[in-house]
């Protein structure tokens, strides 16, 4: 869920994914599992399609194919579809993110306040997981006042995440489950679906397999 609008920006209803992701090249391909959405898949691979995210719409507006479309990052989200630019996908990065924060918080002595707040129950898997928290001061130069962080007790691998805004309103929530990280990827799993009048995008990164 992310709380994003062209007008108003309002907390979007739960949306499913299933993403396969690369880390080298950085490449993320998200399958929209929800008929309601909007789009049917968006692939993005540095290097390929000009650095663009190549979006394949769930129906047509015009005639029976639906449409295939190239889109900069910040069109992507000033049309509302995304809260962040998709280069900040991954878990990698979402540490990142806010070991930054910490870091600029140290940086100006205003240093953030830690809690563990024990074992809870993860939302969709219903597994136990790791409930860390973190409060930012109240400065503009924090985007988030608080940031709650699920951690998997068995692979420390983020499990989910919540920001909050100094507003006290839920900016974003992200959870994760059925992560399988010990698994090859190449190209051919970054392109659009294949099948009957189906586009594809495949074959156009760079070659072999990675570890994502």
């Amino acid at each position: 869920q992310e709380r994003h609008g062209i007008f108003i920006k309002e907390l979007s209803p739960e949306e499913h994914m299933r993403v396969t992701f690369r880390s080298k090249p950085f490449s993320v391909r998200m399958e929209m599992l929800d008929d309601s959405a909007p789009l049917r898949e968006a692939i993005y691979v540095e290097g390929r399609n000009n650095n663009r995210i190549r979006c394949w719409w769930r129906k047509a507006i015009l005639g029976d194919q639906p449409p295939v479309n190239d889109y900069d990052d910040s069109v992507v989200m000033a049309f509302g579809y995304s809260l962040y630019p998709i280069t900040d996908w991954g878990l990698e990065r979402l540490t990142e993110k806010n070991l930054e924060a910490i870091d600029l918080a140290r940086s100006l002595n205003l240093a953030p306040a830690y809690e563990y707040l024990g074992m809870i129950e993860h939302k969709k898997t219903g597994l136990p997981v790791h409930h860390l928290q973190i409060r930012f001061p109240i400065d503009s130069r924090f985007r988030h006042e608080k940031v709650d962080l699920l951690i998997d007790p068995d692979t420390l691998l983020p499990a989910g995440t919540y920001l909050w805004l100094p507003s006290g309103e839920l900016e974003a929530v992200y959870l994760y489950s059925n992560l399988q990280k010990d698994v090859e990827v190449g190209d051919d799993d970054f392109g659009l679906s294949a099948g009957s009048g189906t586009p594809s995008s495949k074959g156009s990164g760079a070659g072999g397999k990675s570890r994502p």
